[in-house]
């Protein structure tokens, strides 16, 4: 993919849609593709949060492991959504288990690349957190869903 369809990638997935172009470009200074093949963890609870990603094909499960149920999934994925929040916290570990569910495209962001970004330009952090809050807020709601269906069965 050349960088000016990556650039086209980030401009048009949801996450990203109606950023300054100058953030966009900054953006795209962080990014590159990634490709997960099915059956891939993309992280395991506990990893280090390195990369943020902007999901534009295929399904990530994302749960926790238990031992007597193997991946408890919490939420599927898909094609415009984003995945991953921890990068952006200290001390930058991700809380759940990603798994590719099918083959999985995206476009990765660099946290740490990103974090320096965000020095360099505190309006981009603040749009970035502005999108990122609505993304941590249906995730805890999610896995409260899901805890609900387990302790009321």
């Amino acid at each position: 993919m050349t960088a000016r369809s990556l650039e086209r990638v980030l401009r048009d997935h949801p996450f990203i849609r109606g950023l300054d172009p100058k953030h966009v470009q900054a953006l795209q200074e962080c990014a590159s593709l990634q490709a997960i093949p099915q059956g891939n963890y993309l992280w395991r609870q506990g990893d280090p949060a390195k990369t943020v990603y902007l999901l534009y094909e295929g399904e990530v499960s994302l749960g926790m492991t238990t031992p007597n149920e193997g991946l408890l999934r919490l939420e599927t994925l898909s094609g415009g959504d984003v995945l991953g929040w921890s990068w952006i916290l200290a001390p930058y570990r991700w809380h759940f288990d990603a798994y590719a569910a099918t083959t999985v495209r995206s476009v990765g962001l660099d946290a740490a690349s990103l974090r320096k970004q965000f020095e360099v330009d505190p309006e981009l952090h603040l749009q970035m957190l502005v999108r990122l809050v609505p993304v941590i807020d249906r995730r805890l709601h999610a896995t409260q869903r899901k805890l609900l269906d387990l302790y009321t069965k």
